[in-house]
């Protein structure tokens, strides 16, 4: 499938993304480094994959693999949303619920910077984004 970190293969970016051009080259490489951390062997990448989804002020991270019964059909599950909120110059982090509901991460979900809620989600403490 892909070698290497590819931005136009890893990254959807929306028509309405917000961020400025320097902020959005920010959570780009941000993001992008995440991503290439998590990834599977190449051996695999074409069952599990990783990808990120740019909109508005939010990133939405999300898995993707074959449907196990149509295994030409990709299944996208996000996990993980990471939003940008302006007022309070911070980051707020969420995690999809079973129900398909977003959810705050913690008691209090903010973070100053959006590697440190990367982080989080990287460890994973509770078992929310990967299980």
């Amino acid at each position: 499938m892909r070698d290497r970190f590819d931005l136009r293969l890893d990254f959807i970016l929306s028509p309405f993304v917000a961020f400025s051009p320097s902020q959005l080259a920010d959570v780009l490489a941000d993001v992008g480094q995440f991503i290439e951390r998590r990834r599977p062997k190449q051996e695999i990448r074409d069952k599990l994959d990783y990808r990120a989804d740019i909109r508005g002020m939010e990133v939405v991270l999300s898995e993707v693999r074959p449907r196990w019964d149509e295994p030409e059909t990709l299944m996208i599950s996000a996990f993980a949303k990471i939003k940008w909120v302006q007022s309070r110059k911070s980051w707020r982090l969420y995690w999809m619920r079973a129900s398909g509901k977003w959810e705050s991460y913690t008691a209090d979900p903010t973070f100053r910077s959006l590697k440190a809620a990367l982080a989080v989600v990287s460890k994973d403490e509770y078992g929310c984004f990967f299980g």
